[in-house]
């Protein structure tokens, strides 16, 4: 029984060969090559990107955290005029 050409190919691939000509010499489509990659690797938890302060800063430079700022938010929604945009929100919380 002969091996699938994908783990033939996934074999060669590494041990540092480069993958476009040993997909081209098994035969494997370059997307059949990385949809299995796909299927057999788990997913992996996205990494990137820092950290969520918690908090921003005044123009005056004091710290407002997201808290008090969700709070903010709320208020101005609460009333009559909630059809604020992002634009109108903005410029209420300067």
């Amino acid at each position: 029984v002969s091996p699938h050409p994908i783990q033939v190919a996934r074999k060669w691939i590494l041990k540092g060969y480069k993958v476009a000509p040993v997909l081209k010499i098994c035969g494997v489509p370059r997307s059949s090559y990385y949809y299995s990659l796909k299927l057999t690797n788990p997913k992996q938890a996205p990494q990137g990107g820092r950290p969520v302060p918690g908090y921003s800063y005044t123009f005056d430079g004091k710290k407002v955290t997201d808290t008090r700022i969700k709070h903010l938010i709320m208020k101005l929604l609460e009333g009559e005029e909630s059809a604020y945009g992002y634009r109108k929100l903005t410029i209420a919380l300067r």
